[in-house]
């Protein structure tokens, strides 16, 4: 008896302790945006699974990079440009095993190189698809947009090839001037590699399903993604060399794998998160366009351009309000 009874005490106290947490979360959730902010963003997040929808967008990049890469050899060869491709690789300082595999087939496939470039395209066009699939529940399902998802258009598989040329750009730009050197230099690199990044997610954002025409309200995204690939940019290129050389001569072809696959992952939870973040920033704030379009000069651009007010979705009751001023 007495057992149970400090056990029901200890059962007590911790729903007691589980419900007063509970009530500070709810209290901070009022009282601060910040905070009400990052726990929407958590509840969404885990509602729509968007861990796992993560991982499956990693899969899929990994799928999608290899016909990608048999594109580019086979164009690169078929167009006899192998000491530019070896040159560019030395510049962005890649020169693992996987920039050995990539020349050598550059150079032992001369007869084949037109071949390559139609079997690449067709499998990039084949795993795109897949791949744009899975962005398009993910996006469904963090904006709620009712009804079933809608099949992938082919606007969406050139966005995402786009998305990918942007990325070997920023790649092959920040190890060229890291190359040269200079603290100037390297500066402007990370802002156009961030710009090219940004600028390539908010592209594909644009044309995934959401539940408004604003597309203000894909800059929080974008900005996300952007920032955090180019801070893995820089890690990939400024700190991992430096300790890549020891561990792939303790693991060898592991370490590249595990730092390949790393990499996926973490674009793919970026992506999948910045749909929630999308999402929520919009429903609880509002969109970037509606407040830029609040001030006194700018409210009337709408009123008096109406393909403006459209493209931006901005023929709301909040919009309007603002417009007329304040009721007599």
């Amino acid at each position: 008896m007495n057992r149970r009874t400090r056990s029901d005490r200890f059962r007590d106290r911790a729903n007691a302790a589980r419900n007063s947490a509970r009530s500070r979360i709810a209290d901070a959730r009022e009282r601060s945006t910040p905070w009400s902010l990052l726990v929407d963003c958590y509840e969404r997040d885990r509602d729509v699974h968007a861990s796992v929808l993560g991982s499956a967008i990693a899969l899929r990049l990994f799928l999608f990079f290899i016909p990608s890469t048999l594109t580019m050899i086979g164009l690169i060869n078929f167009l006899q440009l192998d000491e530019i491709f070896s040159t560019l690789l030395d510049a962005a300082d890649t020169e693992t095993s996987v920039t050995n595999d990539l020349l050598d087939a550059a150079n032992t496939s001369g007869s084949t190189g037109l071949g390559m470039v139609i079997t690449g395209l067709f499998l990039v066009l084949w795993t795109g698809r897949s791949l744009a699939v899975v962005l398009v529940a993910c996006s469904h399902d963090a904006w709620r947009v009712p009804g079933p998802p809608t099949r992938p258009k082919p606007r969406m598989l050139i966005a995402l090839i786009g998305l990918l040329f942007a990325i070997v750009t920023g790649t092959t730009l920040m190890g060229r001037v890291r190359a040269i050197g200079g603290i100037a230099l390297t500066s402007a690199s990370i802002v156009a590699t961030l710009a090219l990044y940004t600028t390539a997610w908010f592209a594909i954002s644009l044309i995934l399903p959401r539940s408004t025409k604003d597309p203000g309200a894909m800059l929080p995204g974008a900005v996300m993604v952007g920032a955090g690939l180019t801070m893995l940019q820089l890690t990939t290129q400024l700190w991992l060399p430096q300790r890549f050389d020891n561990a792939t001569e303790m693991m060898g072809s592991l370490a590249i794998s595990v730092v390949s696959l790393g990499y996926l992952f973490f674009v793919g939870r970026l992506t999948s998160l910045s749909f929630v973040v999308n999402a929520v920033v919009f429903e609880r704030v509002g969109s970037v366009s509606e407040l830029m379009f609040s001030f006194p000069l700018v409210r009337r651009i709408p009123a008096r351009w109406p393909a403006v007010a459209a493209f931006f979705d901005l023929q709301t009751p909040a919009i309007t309000s603002l417009d007329r001023g304040p009721r007599s």
